[in-house]
């Protein structure tokens, strides 16, 4: 897969952990694709940390203020998906290229580069990379898929593997 002309690595591809990982959540509705009006973040978490995917929620369907992710996304400082921020041109791969990038419509992707000490934010608070050795992960995105409606969560899993 390409992103703004670099090569990432898509999920599903045995990515290894020195490599950019494509991180992708694909939304349709009705079977189109459909931009949700809303991304707020997407959240990596370690999946042996949690006893089911839906461990890393709160009783509010949203993630625990409890937990602590091992690296945190965002779109630059917009939610919208209509934001220009979400342009796929913005990504260029840099320890702060933690954003959420719109490769067409209703299609979204983020990347976690291994080959970078990257970094991101969560809760306004800077967070560096720990999703960084071979093992399972989570990566949760919270969307609000129409104005007015509520924040809900889509929970993903990858894996990374042992560099060749």
């Amino acid at each position: 897969m390409q992103l703004n002309g670099y090569k990432i690595i898509d999920r599903h591809n045995r990515p290894n952990t020195s490599q950019r990982v494509g991180l992708r959540a694909i939304f349709v509705n009705d079977g189109v694709f459909q931009d949700p009006y809303e991304i707020s973040s997407v959240s990596i978490f370690a999946a042996s940390a949690n006893v089911s995917p839906c461990s890393v929620l709160g009783s509010d369907g949203l993630i625990s203020s409890s937990i602590t992710p091992l690296m945190s996304f965002e779109a630059s400082g917009a939610t919208l998906t209509s934001s220009e921020n979400f342009n796929a041109s913005k990504y260029i791969p840099v320890p702060t290229a933690s954003g959420i990038y719109k490769n067409s419509d209703g299609d979204f992707v983020t990347v976690l580069d291994g080959s970078l000490s990257l970094s991101g934010e969560y809760n306004e608070v800077p967070i560096a990379n720990s999703a960084s050795s071979v093992q399972e992960y989570l990566d949760v995105w919270t969307v609000r898929m129409i104005n007015g409606s509520n924040y809900q969560t889509f929970i993903n899993e990858f894996k990374l593997y042992c560099r060749k």
